[in-house]
């Protein structure tokens, strides 16, 4: 992997379902874990990647929390200058 800084954002804030299915929710929350387990696992192999989960956010981050999106910028130029 080449040395460039890496910050990637994901979402916690599972899908919004239409049911209350017990099952389904269970599901999604599985799904959700699987998805960020993954991420951890890539960018392990990025030397200096940074993973940030949100706390409040689902699929439109610069939306609902657009400071992440900023501070994840700001993050990646200062490091890009060194």
């Amino acid at each position: 992997m080449p040395d460039v800084p890496v910050v990637l954002l994901a979402a916690s804030k599972p899908r919004e379902f239409k049911s209350n299915n017990a099952e389904e929710l269970a599901l999604e929350k599985a799904r959700m874990q699987a998805r960020l387990d993954a991420f951890k696992e890539w960018l392990k192999r990025i030397p200096g990647g940074q993973f940030i989960v949100t706390e409040r956010s689902g699929h439109h981050i610069p939306n609902e929390e657009p400071e992440l999106v900023i501070d994840a910028i700001r993050q990646i130029i200062k490091r890009a200058k060194k």
